[in-house]
């Protein structure tokens, strides 16, 4: 089993859904994933804003229940922030984090996704403590904090809030496939 908690800066918009994507698509490819999610400034209770409740449905993502809220990070095996901020600001806040912290797209890029090896939809993906930690490593690779104080903000996914509704629906459709790529990825 592997723990993911996603994080952007409120808990509003963009770790919640890439929390309800990465949840579904494990579920749909058998990886056995517990997937949470935060922000680096969260006011717990808020609700994210209708306009983007509607944008996420077309996805087939109900954000209606969804409240701001804190979620446990030191249990964390990979924490995938939205920007290079998110990760500053949690490598300074818990140094412990250091080694488990990348982005959305980072992960992405790190870890590629299977092209060719079959469909792993429908097999049961168990990741057992030493492959855990290899793929881990293959969406971190070798950090160090300093990694992450100069991290690449072309790695960032934009932040939809107040947004005009094209764009918030681009950021959503790039949140969907990049969280999708991530758990192909990851049941390889």
């Amino acid at each position: 089993m592997i723990r993911i908690v996603t994080v952007c800066t409120a808990n509003l918009c963009r770790s919640p859904l890439a929390e309800h994507v990465l949840r579904a698509a494990a579920a749909e490819v058998g990886l056995e994933a517990e997937v949470s999610s935060t922000g680096v400034s969260v006011r717990p209770g808020q609700r994210p804003p209708a306009d983007w409740c509607t944008v996420v449905s077309e996805w087939g993502v109900d954000l209606a229940e969804h409240r701001s809220g804190l979620a446990e990070l030191a249990a964390a095996d990979l924490v995938v922030g939205m920007t290079a901020r998110h990760l500053r600001d949690l490598a300074v806040a818990e140094p412990a984090l250091v080694g488990r912290l990348v982005t959305l797209r980072g992960a992405v890029s790190r870890i590629g996704t299977p092209e060719a090896e079959g469909d792993a939809r429908g097999t049961a993906v168990d990741l057992g403590d030493a492959d855990l930690a290899a793929v881990v490593r293959r969406c971190v690779g070798d950090q160090r904090a300093r990694d992450l104080l100069r991290a690449d903000p072309g790695f960032d996914v934009e932040d939809p809030f107040r947004r005009p509704l094209r764009e918030q629906q681009r950021i959503a459709a790039e949140i969907v496939s990049l969280a999708r790529a991530l758990v192909t990825g990851l049941a390889r």
